[in-house]
C-alpha cells in the first residue's frame, strides 16, 4: 500500500466506525488536517432537521393528503447527468 492509501484507509475507518469525534488520535498530521476538515463541513443536527420530514414519493398521495389537511404542497424536484450525460431521471 502508498501512503496515500493507508492516510484515506485511515480516515474511511474513522468515519465509517464511531464518528470523526470519537477517532484515535491521527498517525501524522495529514490525517490530523483531513479530520479537522471533515469536522468542519460535518453538517449539524439543525441542518440535517428536514430529514425528520415524513416526505411523500407518489404526488397522487400527496396531492390527496393536502387537500384532506387543507395544506399547501412542497414539490422538491432534483435532476441531473450521469457521466455519460444521459438524464438520471425524468423530471
Amino acid at each position: 500500500m502508498t501512503r496515500t492509501t493507508v492516510r484515506a484507509a485511515a480516515l474511511l475507518a474513522a468515519f465509517g466506525s464511531a464518528g470523526v469525534g470519537a477517532a484515535q488520535p491521527p498517525a501524522d498530521p495529514l490525517t490530523d488536517a483531513l479530520l479537522r476538515r471533515a469536522q468542519a463541513i460535518k453538517p449539524t443536527p439543525a441542518e440535517l432537521r428536514w430529514q425528520q420530514i415524513p416526505w411523500l414519493i407518489d404526488p397522487d398521495l400527496a396531492l390527496r393528503q393536502a387537500r384532506a389537511e387543507r395544506r399547501p404542497i412542497f414539490l422538491w424536484v432534483a435532476g441531473g447527468r450521469d457521466r455519460d450525460g444521459l438524464p438520471l431521471e425524468k423530471c
